[in-house]
């Protein structure tokens, strides 16, 4: 089993320059892969672990508002029985004075509809919440709701006593009074907040308080109606008060600040005291409650007087909670929600400063990559031509910053290839220097060859007229053609030197003299066949440099064909008034491949291999091509061989005065002309 210290030595390996790197770092560096899939990789850790710790917070701050939320809903149910509470009581209380009057008098169908559309608002906050919150009071709550239809028919009437009526109501009121007392426990337990529990503390002491307060009212509504007490009324007074004081001192004891300033603020004791003597009065009287001046308006006035103050404190004590609630509510989603936007803000400033800093590296490498390609594909070609056709002294050698003035580790990047731009350019400068040097030896050499070559030629005509003798006549001759093939290669030195030729003509050539010139300037001259030659007129500037470019060509033609074929030239005027000079041998031909490549060369492109034919044959006929504007293009021939043709442009040929000699009709069937 391998140590601990084996175990940490694997983890790591040598690396250049001996320095320990740890293993795999290279895939876990992203080595060679985009830079914004590396700038990615970068910020993607930091914007995960920023965007959990902020979801975080948003969850928790919804989590926080969700509550709240249910909290609401119950203190509505709440607010809801406790209206349900009152409108029940108040129907009850108003039929109390049927025992002596026609219902009918009385207008008890406003409170019906009253209490219905209470009923109807109970429902609908009860919904909102799960009914087994409440257990079973929510059915008891619906049952006694049904039973109102024929409660209010028999309610107060011979066949269902005060008593009785107010016991049948009860079934009704008391579930309703649970669900809203378990409702508003559920609202403070979940809002968790003290501002609310001092609120409604003993909010359903007062409730059950006003409740005995209610049935007080209705009791004494009917005794003094009916001017007398039925057996059990009296005993069912006392009781009701007693639970009123009761209930009332246990709010007392457990109401918070709010709720009791509330109840001073009311006058809810004086009103109560009022009341207790009232009844004291009642039950005091056994004889006619008119003689003794009780009436049931002044009892109304007394007992409604209590009972709306009870009720005032009771409703500004559940709407103070339910305000208090939806203010928590309210405030913990803004806080939800500003949590979420700052969240969002902060995420979305992370991701435009990733952006913005990963975007301008980004832009500042393809803008130092388009910079590069600029000097590598345009400027730096563009100087080493300008080098290559004039004097470094009269070319434009500044070297132009790739990356402007920027600093930071791109800008070192850019400084550095700068230094390679500037030092390709002084490499290039001297070359053409050192070009320049070799090429005015090289102009100086062959001029003077050319000079001695065009002497000797002189002293060999000279002897060719003076010879009689056939034998040394034909030495003569091909001492003569030695020499003109001599001066050739002279004057190939001379353009590759940039030189003038040293020959000049002052008046134009025909294109019959001219094509013949360069076939006396070819080795194998004897294979050569003038086919047709337009009688046209060659420029002065253009005679000698066609010449060679001919020459050239007719060397190759020759060359790599096969020994003893006959290689043909001809010529021909076209529309626009140029001519068409073709060549055609009967060699193996080239592939297309390397007539592209040839093609290529001959239109201009570097890379001639100036050491290797015919190479050096081509490179001389762009070379003389180039400065006249001559088209020069190698096709293959229909059957076999090559065809290489020469198009002179229509400003430098013109018709001849007169009729060439070799001007002879058009061949039939030789195929269409190639095209350049």
């Amino acid at each position: 089993m391998e140590s601990i210290r084996d175990q940490v030595r694997n983890l790591f390996r040598r690396g250049r320059h001996g320095r320990l790197t740890l293993r795999g770092y290279g895939a876990f560096a992203l080595h060679g892969r985009p830079l914004p899939l590396r700038i990615a990789a970068v910020m993607a850790p930091m914007t995960v672990v920023a965007v959990a710790f902020g979801w975080l917070t948003v969850v928790n701050a919804v989590d926080l508002a969700r509550p709240l939320d249910e909290a609401e809903r119950y203190a509505e149910v709440s607010t809801a029985s406790l209206t349900l509470v009152e409108k029940l009581q108040d129907e009850r209380d108003r039929a109390a004075r049927a025992v002596d009057v026609d219902r009918d008098e009385l207008g008890l169908d406003a409170a019906f509809a009253a209490t219905e559309d209470a009923i109807e608002a109970f429902e609908t906050a009860l919904a909102q919440v799960p009914e087994s919150a409440f257990g079973a009071q929510v059915a008891r709550a619906r049952a006694g709701l049904a039973e109102l239809g024929g409660l209010r028919d028999a309610a107060f009437r011979p066949r269902l006593s005060p008593l009785a009526t107010i016991d049948a109501y009860s079934k009704a009121i008391l579930p309703v009074i649970h669900i809203g007392s378990g409702a508003d426990s559920q609202a403070v337990r979940l809002s968790g907040s003290p501002a609310v529990v001092a609120r409604t503390a003993g909010l359903y002491d007062l409730v059950l308080a006003a409740g005995a307060a209610s049935q007080r009212r209705a009791l004494v509504t009917a005794m003094l109606a009916r001017d007398w007490a039925e057996t059990g009324e009296r005993d069912a007074l006392v009781v009701s008060g007693f639970q009123s004081r009761v209930e009332l001192d246990a709010f007392q004891a457990i109401a918070g600040a709010p709720a009791r300033t509330l109840y001073e603020r009311a006058g809810v004791a004086p009103a109560t005291r009022s009341e207790d003597a009232y009844v004291r009065r009642v039950l005091g009287n056994d004889d006619s409650y008119a003689d003794a001046g009780l009436s049931v308006t002044a009892w109304l006035d007394v007992s409604n007087q209590q009972l709306t103050r009870l009720r005032l404190v009771i409703g500004q004590s559940a709407r103070g909670g339910l305000d208090q609630i939806r203010d928590l509510r309210i405030a913990a989603w803004q806080a939800a929600a500003g949590n979420t936007a700052l969240f969002a803000a902060a995420a979305a400033f992370a991701v435009i400063i990733a952006l913005a800093v990963g975007g301008g590296i980004v832009r500042d490498l393809r803008r130092l990559r388009r910079g590069m390609l600029r000097v590598a594909n345009d400027r730096l070609p563009r100087t080493v031509r300008s080098l290559s056709e004039y004097p470094p002294e009269l070319v434009d050698l500044t070297i132009r910053p790739v990356g402007g003035d920027t600093r930071d580790e791109i800008g070192q990047v850019a400084d550095a290839f700068d230094t390679v731009h500037r030092e390709a350019v002084r490499l290039a400068a001297a070359q053409a220097r050192m070009r320049t040097t070799a090429n005015a030896v090289i102009g100086t050499v062959a001029g003077r060859a050319q000079k001695l070559v065009g002497e000797q030629l002189a002293v060999i005509s000279e002897l060719e007229r003076d010879q009689i003798d056939p034998i040394k006549l034909d030495g003569l001759f091909r001492l003569d053609h030695l020499a003109t093939r001599m001066r050739r290669y002279g004057e190939v030195l001379l353009v590759l030197a940039d030189d003038d030729p040293g020959r000049r003509r002052t008046e134009p050539a025909l294109l019959a003299d001219v094509v013949q010139a360069a076939v006396g300037e070819i080795e194998q001259y004897v294979r050569i066949e003038l086919l047709y030659l337009p009688a046209v007129s060659v420029a002065p500037g253009l005679v000698v440099d066609l010449a060679h470019l001919l020459a050239e060509l007719l060397d190759n033609a020759v060359a790599y064909s096969d020994p003893g074929s006959v290689v043909h030239v001809f010529a021909s005027r076209q529309r626009d008034g140029q001519v068409l000079v073709e060549i055609h041998d009967d060699g193996p031909g080239v592939p297309a491949e390397t007539l592209d490549q040839l093609n290529t060369r001959l239109t201009g492109a570097p890379g001639l291999l100036l050491g290797k034919e015919p190479q050096l044959g081509l490179f001389i006929v762009r070379l003389l091509a180039s400065r006249h504007g001559v088209r020069v293009r190698l096709s293959s021939g229909e059957q076999r061989g090559t065809v290489a043709s020469v198009l002179l442009p229509a400003s430098f040929v013109a018709p001849a005065p007169s009729a060439s000699a070799y001007e002879l009709p058009e061949p039939v069937g030789f195929g269409p002309q190639a095209k350049v």
